[in-house]
């Protein structure tokens, strides 16, 4: 039986990763940096690492892998992608690592980086400015329109540190919170408009990099509602930003998964590239349901097993995150902003965490969302910027002695 490792074990994201390779009859091992309570039955068995930012993760995850035996090794989670990628040839020493060249997860991981590098192919992008000091800071606040969105050059989740400023003074004083977390910021150009003009592109590579699968879907809620992670999607399948997803990744040369979020500008309907994320997406459990088994795919070839191009899938089907759908439609509710929720649900459904087959790891997930969301309300009424507890996740990343 061949064995998969898995980072980033507590993960809701990880815990469906798990379930399509565990009901696939793949051994499954986890890591975190604790270990999970109530734990999966299609993992067998979890361990703990150092912190993925500290310099002795990488000695660290080389002896858990030398020890387990893994045949691969699935980097979960940002902070963890970065590290591995740097130290790929020595992880390559023992397992199979699908992911690509440390290069290439910089530029995808690198907010401005990957914005200039989709412009330089003729892929739509919002205007966007790297920020690195105070300077470059107060010239670019007076030639913006505003508002404008600023974020994190780099960051682990999509959410974090991302808020929209409407004046050159708020600008400042959001820059300053910003760079003393995170460092370089990147400001983009304000496109108008919800999470339901967001589009999503999943892609799979093969080693020669060519594609074995790709997804479209749309976004209809998320959480914060301020630009979060899906709450609330649907499978669709829309050929133009398909094809600007694999222009893009054909462009890098790809290898594994990834996600590009793309936003469709109501000025002129042209679907702008936001971001790219390279590693899996929060809502893989709609297109598992739907007939694309990301996670299975990859594990296959990773392998180097032959496996044919996905072509088909189900469209219009619903993904929801039961908890954060909820806080989510409260939200919108609190915004004054109208919503049809009951008429929203309506049609065939997929859910992450939910699982009638694996109920421990259900109860235990819901239970550390709920205690997740509960330190965050804190956080925000102590006027703290999300996110802002973590240590910042540098592309320095670290190399093992």
């Amino acid at each position: 039986m061949r064995t998969v490792f898995l980072t980033n074990a507590a993960w809701h994201l990880t815990l469906t990763v798990m379930r399509s390779l565990g009901r696939r009859g793949v051994k499954v091992i986890a890591g975190d940096t604790a270990i999970c309570k109530l734990k999966s039955r299609y993992c067998q068995r979890y361990t703990c690492y150092p912190d993925p930012r500290s310099e002795n993760f990488v000695n660290a995850l080389y002896n858990i892998i030398n020890e387990m035996r893994s045949d691969v090794l699935i980097p979960m989670g940002n902070a963890t992608i970065i590290p591995i990628s740097m130290n790929k040839k020595l992880f390559e020493e023992l397992t199979s690592v699908p992911i690509p060249d440390f290069d290439k997860v910089k530029t995808a991981y690198d907010k401005y980086e990957s914005v200039h590098s989709a412009s330089n192919i003729g892929i739509p992008v919002p205007e966007t400015y790297l920020v690195r000091n105070e300077k470059e800071m107060e010239r670019i606040s007076q030639r913006i329109e505003y508002p404008a969105i600023i974020k994190p050059r780099e960051s682990e989740g999509s959410a974090e540190g991302v808020m929209r400023i409407n004046t050159p003074e708020e600008m400042r004083d959001v820059y300053k919170k910003l760079s003393m977390i995170y460092g370089d910021v990147v400001v983009q150009e304000y496109i108008p408009g919800g999470s339901e003009q967001m589009r999503m592109v999943n892609v799979l590579y093969d080693r020669n990099s060519e594609p074995v699968a790709i997804f479209t879907a749309r976004k209809i809620r998320e959480y914060p509602i301020t630009g979060g992670i899906t709450t609330f999607g649907e499978s669709t399948w829309e050929p133009e930003i398909a094809e600007m997803g694999q222009k893009l990744f054909d462009a890098w040369k790809w290898y594994g998964v990834a996600e590009i979020e793309f936003k469709v500008d109501p000025r002129d309907g042209v679907p702008k590239l936001i971001e790219v994320n390279p590693r899996f997406w929060s809502y893989l459990q709609l297109p598992i349901y739907c007939g694309v088994d990301f996670p299975y795919l990859l594990y296959k070839v990773s392998l180097n097993e032959r496996v044919r191009r996905v072509e088909k899938y189900k469209v219009g089907v619903k993904y929801i995150h039961p908890l954060k759908d909820v806080l989510s439609v409260i939200g919108i509710m609190r915004s004054g902003r109208a919503i049809h929720v009951l008429r929203s649900y309506k049609g065939e459904k997929t859910y992450a965490i939910l699982a009638l087959d694996d109920p421990l790891a259900t109860i235990g997930k819901i239970l550390s969302d709920l205690e997740g969301i509960m330190r965050k309300k804190g956080r925000r009424k102590e006027g703290n910027i999300e996110g802002g507890e973590m240590k910042r996740c540098s592309l320095r990343g670290c190399r093992k002695k």
